[in-house]
């Protein structure tokens, strides 16, 4: 019978302060999710919507982490965050390569779900990407 297990796919996100540093307990993400805005334009007489790209957005990452208020890393996101500060973040997938998407960013929001007697506290938190992702 073949193995149909594959390896996952997973990452190291880190933010910058001069060095990256690694975010801590990073359970799972969503992004970098970037998209063309447009604009439409109809005129009188026309029987369709012509759309017109113009600039890219180049969106969010959001990240699940296993939330833990001791932690550096975690006390450094919700003081950006407080601040606005806006960060170099790096995101490193475990491909044979490994391909790197890099940009600036602040955190747009934190969110902390707290868990039952069995589990851990988590946080979502939102990076909002300012200007454009870098991928090597």
């Amino acid at each position: 019978m073949a193995d149909l297990a594959i390896k996952g796919m997973s990452i190291a996100c880190e933010f910058s302060s001069g060095t990256y540093t690694n975010i801590a307990n990073i359970e799972n993400f969503s992004g970098p999710n970037p998209e063309i805005d447009m604009f439409e334009v109809a005129y009188l007489g026309d029987s369709y919507v012509t759309k017109k790209p113009t600039v890219i957005n180049s969106g969010q990452l959001t990240l699940t982490i296993g939330y833990d208020p001791d932690n550096t890393t975690h006390q450094n996101l919700r003081t950006n965050f407080v601040a606005g500060t806006v960060k170099s973040f790096r995101v490193s997938f475990t491909d044979n390569t490994p391909t790197t998407f890099t940009f600036d960013g602040f955190v747009k929001s934190f969110s902390i779900t707290g868990g039952t007697s069995r589990d851990q506290n988590k946080a979502e938190v939102v990076i909002e990407i300012t200007g454009s992702i870098t991928v090597a």
